[in-house]
């Protein structure tokens, strides 16, 4: 997964994958924690991705195998601030072939640039 992209129109590097899904109570729950921005039930339009700052929406859409990746990190980060951190790197471990150390160098990132260690 390359890095994400900075908007187009303000330059903002917050930049959030564009959902959507139709009444599917999981893309709501990414939206409200601010893991995605939830673009309605119809791709009506091909965006990838919502500005946080000015609201542009540009770029194309991630694969859904990068989605899913995407999503991991930020349950096991959420896990992770709720001082459930052996929770976090089962998950992690899990759904990857990473190492336990490998996995506790993405979770103490807190840049995306972790999400590489995946690929």
């Amino acid at each position: 997964m390359t890095d994400l992209p900075c908007c187009e129109i303000c330059g903002e590097s917050l930049c959030i994958p564009i959902f959507y899904g139709v009444d599917d109570p999981e893309v709501l729950e990414w939206h409200q924690k601010g893991w995605g921005f939830f673009g309605g039930d119809c791709v009506c339009d091909d965006y990838g991705f919502h500005c946080v700052s000015c609201g542009h929406e540009f770029g194309r859409r991630m694969p859904s195998g990068d989605f899913e990746v995407w999503i991991m990190f930020h349950r096991a980060k959420e896990l992770l601030s709720h001082d459930r951190r052996i929770e976090a790197i089962q998950m992690l471990r899990t759904n990857s072939n990473l190492s336990i150390k490998d996995c506790l160098e993405i979770l103490n990132n807190e840049s995306d640039d972790a999400l590489s260690k995946f690929y």
